[in-house]
């Protein structure tokens, strides 16, 4: 259905009337209705045309009537048009009025303006084909209709519009095309991914050997779980691909690239350098612990640095002057023969003037302390008594002094005579002493350790403790210094 619409004015004003619509005789409708010349009267108030639903394609009387009183209806406008298949259009667009060289371009627009808002009309105009989708056979179809139908293409070709014509009857249908065969399909080439083998093929790979590659190409988290990490990475036993001889880039050094540069300067399979002249090198930077080569100049000034750091008063000078003072000739192995006698060498200090020279404590500066209280190992015990010094553990300053004469009761197979040195007097580190011993029939030379937790260990002069020897050690002296 169309409907149609619009106002109507006249000079005075909006038009009161009616408006009737007619067809000239009995006609059928697209879809086959028969259409009676019956007449639609529909009021226009105040110039308004409502809206009246006319069948399309269809030509029908219009006529516009105006009351001039007491229900006495004059026309205005009287005249014929066939309705276009629309949803609406105004009254003034099928309104005919005659051309008029005045008035043929305003006519021309019209004209045109109508035939294009027609569907229909813009149909049977166009030129070349009008694709109208699926065949349905309840629709009437035109001259160059293209439709689809069991899977092929057809045009409809005659002049005369017709509804329910089957695309295969070729009185009124072409086919341009038709439904091509279902394909074959192919199951793909299985065969395994190979560089060279597929390369240059062109048949379709398999789902299964594209799966084939992917798996066996993808890396798993359980294969790379004990991977080392790319940030801060640590190595066991790393190897990498050996540099070019004179490699010299970002490249990963092996030993073999190592061992490659240095055998004109060290041959394989020698042990060491062998340095002649006077070699030098340069001095490692002050505290370095480290691999390097040390210089004299930095033995030198480390040493400097610990005794300022640990003897603050000096003691070292001063301990020398002791040893200056006591033995001028600053023989402290002869020193130490013959303190176990009495002194036919009065030129030489003993402990006893050791002693009174500390106890005279010329440097009051300096604090002269004696360590009490030590603990003796089983079956030790201090030698003590007559003209023989016992066990004294002394300290000026940071210097400390263990001096004196200890006995092993016999039998006895502990070789540690002291333990629980107090604190202040253990060394930092443990070292080793030249010590005498007496077995009853001579004297010996032996060895003491001196531990940094506290305790003395003694042994013979194989490194073995004394409790493996087969004489029994009577008596025993220990004589040393060190820095605490």
């Amino acid at each position: 259905m169309t409907t149609l619409t619009g106002t109507v004015k006249t000079p005075k004003g909006n038009l009161n009337g009616r408006l009737l619509i007619s067809s000239n005789h009995h006609q059928f409708t697209e879809d086959e209705h028969l259409l009676l010349g019956a007449v639609n009267d529909t009021p226009i108030i105040d110039g308004v045309i409502s809206g009246v639903d006319l069948e399309p394609n269809i030509k029908y009387r219009i006529r516009i009537q105006y009351n001039s009183g007491n229900n006495v209806y004059d026309t205005l406008v009287d005249f014929e048009s066939v309705i276009p298949d629309v949803p609406s259009i105004n009254i003034n667009e099928i309104l005919k009025t005659p051309i008029t060289q005045d008035t043929l371009d305003t006519a021309v627009v019209r004209l045109a303006k109508y035939l294009m808002g027609n569907s229909t009309y813009y149909a049977q105009l166009k030129t070349g084909f009008r694709y109208r989708g699926d065949f349905d056979i309840a629709l009437t179809y035109f001259k160059d209709d293209v439709v689809n139908y069991d899977g092929g293409s057809f045009i409809y070709f005659v002049d005369n519009p017709q509804v329910g014509i089957n695309p295969y009857d070729n009185t009124a249908w072409f086919q341009l095309g038709s439904k091509g065969d279902d394909g074959v399909g192919t199951t793909g080439n299985d065969t395994p991914y190979d560089a060279t083998g597929w390369d240059g093929q062109t048949d379709a790979p398999s789902r299964n050997a594209i799966r084939d590659l992917v798996e066996n190409t993808l890396v798993t988290d359980a294969e790379v779980s004990g991977l080392a990490p790319l940030s801060n990475p640590v190595f066991t036993n790393p190897s990498a691909n050996t540099p070019s001889a004179n490699s010299n880039d970002t490249s990963l050094l092996t030993s073999e690239w190592f061992w490659q540069r240095i055998t004109p300067v060290l041959p394989l399979g020698q042990s060491s350098a062998l340095l002649t002249g006077t070699p030098s090198a340069v001095s490692p930077p002050t505290g370095n612990n480290s691999g390097r080569i040390a210089t004299t100049a930095w033995s030198n000034e480390l040493m400097d640095l610990h005794i300022a750091a640990s003897d603050p008063h000096n003691a070292q000078s001063l301990v020398n002057s002791h040893v200056a003072d006591i033995d001028p000739h600053n023989s402290e192995l002869f020193t130490i023969n013959h303190e176990a006698a009495p002194n036919p060498h009065p030129q030489y200090a003993t402990t006893s003037d050791i002693t009174s020279h500390e106890a005279t404590n010329n440097h009051p500066a300096l604090d002269v302390l004696t360590a009490t209280g030590w603990v003796w190992g089983t079956g030790w015990s201090d030698f003590g008594g007559g003209t023989w010094q016992g066990l004294t553990i002394k300290k000026v300053g940071s210097l400390v002094t263990i001096n004196g004469f200890i006995k092993r009761t016999s039998g006895t197979s502990n070789n540690t005579p002291v333990t629980g040195i107090p604190v202040a007097y253990r060394p930092p580190k443990p070292f080793i002493v030249v010590i005498m011993i007496d077995d009853t029939t001579a004297y010996n030379v032996a060895r003491a350790m001196i531990e940094s937790g506290g305790a003395i260990s003694v042994y013979n002069d194989n490194g073995d403790s004394l409790s493996s020897l087969t004489t029994v050690v009577n008596q025993l002296y220990i004589n040393c210094s060190y820095h605490v």
